[in-house]
């Protein structure tokens, strides 16, 4: 409340406050939650929140300033979605191209331990939608906190996994997730 006002204060209780509510819910429910609840927040640019051309944000930053960009809000996703019990072996932060702005973006995947159920959640769609509905989106490659990218086929009418390496570390990725720690043992 300090360092960001008390709306903010508000912004993480609210967000603190449904993921509890909802833990026990179906996960496909939660995803809906979830999506429903990050893109209530605003869309804003890395130059005009930040003033850097690319900064990942940690959820409690983008909760607390009320907006962030695409990755910044697949990340709070993904961390939300953690809380509320979703496996992280079941979430992957999906690099996409947007074809209608050629455009980079970043999505969340969950896909089912069998990886037959997917589900795409963006904040530019308020629906969770599985991949089929969202061709759209060019997907290039998924990485989750492990540091497994899967590299996609998309040829704009079919997706098919062509690699996956594992042990790769993404630096942002690295890099955020120790800010999150410290913001962790800061205010925890």
């Amino acid at each position: 409340g300090q360092e960001c006002g008390e709306d903010a204060v508000l912004r993480l209780r609210r967000v603190h406050d449904v993921a509890i509510a909802n833990a026990s819910r179906p996960v496909l429910e939660k995803l809906d939650i979830v999506n429903a609840t990050i893109n209530s927040l605003t869309w804003v640019s890395d130059r005009e929140m930040w003033g850097k051309d690319d900064y990942w944000a940690t959820p409690m930053e983008i909760i607390a300033k009320a907006g962030g960009d695409c990755e910044d809000m697949a990340i709070d996703k993904f961390v939300m979605l953690r809380m509320m019990g979703v496996p992280a072996r079941n979430l992957y932060l999906g690099y996409a191209r947007l074809k209608s702005q050629n455009m980079a973006h970043m999505i969340l995947v969950w896909a089912n331990d069998a990886r037959k159920e997917v589900r795409l959640l963006d904040n530019f769609d308020p629906q969770v939608r599985p991949p089929r509905e969202r061709m759209d989106l060019q997907i290039v490659y998924l990485n989750d906190v492990q540091g497994r990218v899967i590299l996609i086929d998309d040829n704009g009418k079919t997706r098919r996994i062509k690699a996956e390496h594992r042990k790769r570390k993404m630096e942002k990725l690295e890099e955020l997730k120790k800010r999150i720690q410290e913001t962790r043992a800061k205010y925890i």
